[in-house]
């Protein structure tokens, strides 16, 4: 009895295991997202510079690791993103989300945007979205 339970178990990793691939075809959405597995495939990272933003003026927004797909099965090479969309909201809801850019990544799988902050952007805190998925968050302060 214990054998048929151990090989029942080790069945359902192994079924568990081929199905929990990172590439679920989704595109640059389904590579911001994941899946939950364990891959090769690195997250993207976003950063703002500066991290403290006075409204009115403008920030820098800069991601790395933005692939279309995530070929890490030998699926052949990976393809950089295209046509991400950026979008920021207020970390307490207050308004947002509101699109900002679109960024294609280079060759090498990096972008960046500058944009400018309206001038009536409320103080607080702002989180930073691509495709819908929020990476990082800055602080706008009143001129």
């Amino acid at each position: 009895m214990n054998q048929l339970r151990l090989a029942a178990t080790a069945a359902v990793v192994a079924i568990v295991a081929a199905l929990s691939g990172c590439s679920d075809g989704g595109g640059v959405v389904g590579v911001l997202q994941g899946s939950g597995a364990a891959a090769a495939c690195a997250a993207p990272e976003v950063s703002v510079t500066p991290s403290t933003v006075v409204a009115g003026e403008a920030t820098t927004l800069t991601a790395t690791n933005l692939e279309a797909t995530c070929n890490d099965q030998g699926e052949g090479p990976a393809a950089p993103a295209t046509g991400v969309t950026v979008s920021m909201e207020a970390v307490d809801g207050s308004w947002g989300p509101t699109d900002v850019a679109s960024l294609d990544a280079a060759a090498d799988f990096t972008a960046s945007a500058t944009f400018l902050l309206p001038s009536d952007t409320l103080p607080g805190w702002v989180n930073v979205m691509l495709d819908g998925n929020q990476y990082v968050t800055f602080e706008v302060i009143a001129p």
